[in-house]
């Protein structure tokens, strides 16, 4: 009779057992998680103001609420898409005849998110703001930011390439 606990000590305990972590072990799937590479942003540097030339009026829904007047437009000849890091960078501008607010901002497609690097307003003292400390945010559903990566800057969860957005018809 005492072995009959012993037995079910060891066969519970056999049910429990947790299985070891074998790194030499065939991985299931083809999918090995310590092969990811991690993101690394590269870095990013805003010199100056976008030319008044290069800004392209683009239609953006959600910003119909806006008074009238009010234009947005993107610097498409200074667009660049990273091949490294695979953010698209550029010139975002909201102005009017007695307004003018621009953002140098970086879309992450893969992730939904934004950084805002500069802000730009030439009628200012100083006109061109770089932001000290950017960081990334996500993008928030029905804003202008989510309508302009749906259908200017993002193919899905990749962003298009260069020569694409430089190409936008507006």
């Amino acid at each position: 009779m005492k072995k009959l606990p012993l037995l079910f000590l060891i066969l519970s305990a056999q049910l429990f057992a947790v299985e070891a972590y074998d790194p030499y072990a065939p991985i299931e799937n083809g999918y090995d998680p310590s092969l990811e590479v991690p993101w690394v942003e590269i870095e990013t540097q805003v010199n100056q103001l976008p030319q008044e030339e290069n800004l392209k009026q683009l239609r953006v829904d959600k910003l119909d609420a806006m008074p009238s007047g009010m234009r947005f437009s993107m610097d498409l000849e200074n667009v660049t898409v990273s091949d490294k890091d695979y953010v698209t960078r550029t010139w975002f501008v909201v102005r009017s005849d007695n307004a003018y607010n621009g953002t140098y901002e970086g879309i992450r497609c893969a992730t939904g998110e934004y950084k805002v690097y500069a802000y730009a307003n030439p009628t200012r003292s100083k006109p061109l703001r770089i932001v000290k400390m950017p960081t990334w945010k996500k993008i928030r559903k029905g804003t202008y930011r989510a309508e302009v990566a749906r259908d200017y800057i993002c193919d899905d969860v990749r962003p298009k390439s260069e020569h694409a957005v430089k190409q936008l018809r507006y």
